[in-house]
């Protein structure tokens, strides 16, 4: 059975790769008002919580809540996306 953090990591990982999309990624980030950044925020911190609390690998979270951050510098936010979406695809999938 699967703990708490590995639905998290899903859930993020999704999100994350949405996010990081060119131009439609930027297009719902803009369009709903940088909001979706806070929300990339939030589930990060809640999935750190989880994982540290579970003894699992939160690199992605660590880097997803730095993309909700820095999300708002047009490249940074891209590259940050891409890569918390890409590390928390390989730690899902590792999980």
């Amino acid at each position: 059975m699967k703990h708490a953090s590995h639905n998290l990591k899903l859930a993020a990982a999704i999100y994350e790769t949405v996010l990081a999309l060119p131009f439609f990624g930027g297009f719902i980030i803009l369009s709903l008002q940088w909001s979706p950044l806070a929300v990339s925020l939030i589930l990060g911190v809640v999935g750190l919580a989880y994982s540290h609390k579970e003894h699992k690998n939160n690199t992605g979270h660590i880097v997803q809540m730095m993309a909700g951050a820095l999300g708002w510098i047009p490249l940074v936010g891209w590259v940050l996306h891409f890569a918390a979406a890409l590390v928390l695809w390989i730690s899902w999938a590792l999980d």
